[in-house]
């Protein structure tokens, strides 16, 4: 683990993570959000009233997340950092198995085993970033954020080391 933990580091404060989190979930957010009825399509899930709804109500649910990851992204706090990768890694395990137990109680289509893997795929990532930062500093964490991260992030992390 000790190997991975710089490029741990720089993936916690990079643009990739930061698209991912923030313009990726809230692209899928609005997808949910506007158009439920092809959404349910492409997941083979029955088309109802009441699945609009979830979906909608889960395509609200993307927005704030993509709201939040982007209010604390680039935050060089140890807490924030763990949380954060903890929120991601419970989402996408607990995402992950609601559809496979979908997908084998027949309420979604075998297209949805793709979706699966997606967070299977994410979940085992989130999982290696818990193991490698979990002792993560706030000294790390400024010294990771890259030269074009806010100045009030790194002043602010500065500042706590000083006072």
């Amino acid at each position: 683990m000790a190997a991975l933990r710089p490029f741990l580091l720089r993936w916690v404060a990079s643009r990739g993570r930061w698209t991912n989190r923030v313009i990726l979930v809230a692209s899928f957010g609005l997808v949910f959000l506007v158009i439920p009825y092809p959404t349910m399509h492409f997941l083979g899930v029955i088309p109802s009233a009441e699945a609009a709804v979830l979906f909608r109500l889960y395509g609200i649910a993307l927005l704030s997340r993509a709201a939040e990851h982007h209010g604390v992204f680039g935050v060089p706090d140890p807490r924030t950092v763990r949380g954060g990768i903890i929120s991601d890694l419970v989402f996408s395990t607990l995402s992950g198995s609601l559809l496979a137990w979908a997908i084998v109680s027949g309420l979604a289509g075998p297209g949805t085993w793709l979706v699966v893997g997606l967070f299977a795929a994410e979940s085992t990532g989130y999982l290696v970033a818990y193991a490698g930062l979990r002792t993560v500093t706030e000294q790390e964490l400024v010294a990771a954020l890259p030269a074009s991260a806010s100045r009030a992030s790194r002043d602010r992390a500065s500042a706590v080391h000083t006072a």
